[in-house]
């Protein structure tokens, strides 16, 4: 919405000069200003939640809860481009509609600027729709037990399922929020596991203490976050002008998908069709946190100890992965049927699926002080 008709939008696919100049208009011609409308219907997101929860002392020293939510939200915004042409102008090798004329150049893959628009004095038309949903359950089981003062010990289960249609939902440029199948076939894949979907959590504490000697730890599981297995960056295998949000049809007919279906459950159930939204999910997290605490000295009513504490020790890899099923080959040339429209690109497996590309754990830390408290 901030940058609706303030700006003239350029593309380009190829050389497009050097680096930090500007690219020419003949590089990457003009096509006119963006524009968002808000649908007639736009209103802010609404948010329904209920919860129920019971809490049994099972004795004196054990405690036990169990616990269930529900939320439903509505009215999330959605946005789809009312300038991206009526009909496809072919399909792909896998029935993927395409729409323009796609051009290859390298590894990189794109549509000719403009071939894609129904009114050419305008780039991408967002229309922001309030008919994005999401629904929300988690069941959490948690137990708390007591061994005089010497123990205390609690764990917590969450079970949780996230679905919505909100391809925006991690956020990131507004293209993520494209359907990749914006006319007829699939109109409905969006409507799947959510970007923010972690099934499994799982919380354990520990606490001892022994005379003037005092030991905590605290662990932490999470499922890995899920993405759909797709393309990298600079792919816009659709033409629809968003090289983030094009699904892979897992073929295995292509050489060294095999090994991978072999390696990926998500991708051995979705062999001959298009990859279902956050079908994936990378690896879970694993977190240690150490607290040694001793009492060394008393100071009248103050008590000095000393402490160290080790956070993070498990250093989970927390990673954005490779979600790319598929690289251009750029030894490959596009193929194109001059009557029906049709495409073939040639493709290549990528054997880096699934790795981490962008890593942003904290890493391991170790602090060690004085503590003053009563």
């Amino acid at each position: 919405v901030a940058q609706s008709r303030g700006q003239m939008v350029r593309r380009g696919l190829g050389m497009l000069g050097r680096w930090p100049d500007t690219p020419d208009s003949v590089s990457a011609p003009p096509l006119g200003s963006s524009l968002a409308l808000l649908g007639p219907d736009f209103r802010a997101p609404r948010t329904f939640r209920s919860s129920v929860g019971v809490a049994v002392a099972l004795n004196a020293t054990t405690r036990f809860e169990l616990s269930g939510a529900y939320r439903h939200t509505d009215f999330l915004p959605r946005r789809s481009d009312l300038n991206l042409a009526l009909a496809a102008s072919g399909e792909d090798q896998f029935g993927r509609a395409v729409f323009g004329n796609l051009v290859q150049t390298g590894s990189a893959l794109g549509v000719e600027p403009g071939s894609n628009r129904r009114f050419r004095e305008f780039d991408e038309v967002s229309a922001l729709n309030p008919d994005g949903v999401s629904d929300y359950w988690a069941l959490t089981a948690r137990l708390e037990r007591r061994v005089g003062t010497v123990a205390h010990f609690f764990a917590s289960y969450t079970y949780s399922r996230t679905e919505d249609n909100w391809l925006f939902g991690r956020g990131g440029a507004h293209w993520f929020d494209i359907s990749p199948f914006p006319r007829g076939r699939m109109t409905e894949w969006a409507n799947s596991r959510s970007d923010f979907d972690i099934p499994h959590r799982l919380v354990v504490g520990v606490q001892l203490e022994v005379a003037m000697v005092r030991l905590a730890g605290f662990y932490r599981f999470e499922s890995g976050f899920p993405f759909t297995p797709g393309f990298r960056n600079g792919v816009d295998a659709n033409g629809d002008g968003s090289f983030q949000n094009d699904p892979a049809f897992v073929d295995d007919q292509i050489p060294g998908v095999a090994d991978l279906t072999s390696a990926w459950n998500c991708l051995r159930v979705q062999v001959g069709k298009f990859a279902e939204r956050n079908s994936c999910r990378g690896d879970p997290s694993h977190v240690l946190d150490l607290r040694l605490s001793v009492q060394s000295v008393r100071l009248g009513d103050y008590v000095v100890s000393v402490v160290a504490e080790g956070l993070n020790l498990l250093d989970p890899e927390l990673a954005e992965v490779d979600r790319a099923l598929y690289l251009v080959d750029p030894s490959g040339t596009l193929t194109l049927d001059p009557v029906t429209g049709d495409v073939a690109v040639p493709l290549i497996v990528n054997p880096a699926f699934g790795r981490p590309v962008t890593r942003w754990s904290t890493g391991r830390s170790f602090r060690f002080g004085l503590r003053l408290g009563h």
